[in-house]
């Protein structure tokens, strides 16, 4: 097999993940959101007192990583994070009115953004491309 860089799955993956990533933080920015945020805060919502683990568990991340990126959300009054009542080292993440209110606003932003990059691929691509990215993941 002939090596071509250009070729290489972490780079096309990764810059199609920044591109991706760009349009929507750029599309989000009025509601005062970037994309990972409004992802991380979709799922606190859907799971009411998650712990930081399982958040990290779903994202494919560290816990470090993930706790760095819980920080502006926290300062932000977003979520709150606490220890767990029945499980003094579990630290859970709990979304707060002002974090309701953030993704409220931001969730038309994020559908036009949605709606735009499946526009530009098509529908039978982007079906295929979930498919495949499921497939990784």
């Amino acid at each position: 097999m002939l090596y071509d860089p250009l070729a290489c799955a972490c780079l096309n993956l990764r810059a199609a993940s920044r591109r991706v990533s760009r349009r929507f933080d750029h599309t989000m920015a009025p509601a005062g959101l970037v994309g990972s945020q409004y992802s991380m805060l979709n799922f606190i919502a859907a799971k009411p007192a998650c712990g930081v683990g399982e958040l990290a568990d779903w994202l494919d991340m560290d816990v470090s990583t993930v706790t760095r990126n819980l920080r502006p959300l926290q300062k932000d009054g977003h979520i709150t994070i606490r220890s767990s009542v029945s499980d003094r080292r579990r630290r859970e993440v709990r979304l707060t009115a002002s974090g309701r209110r953030a993704l409220d606003r931001a969730r038309p932003l994020w559908e036009e953004a949605q709606s735009a990059v499946i526009e530009e691929l098509g529908e039978r691509r982007w079906q295929n491309l979930l498919t495949l990215l499921k497939a990784i993941a």
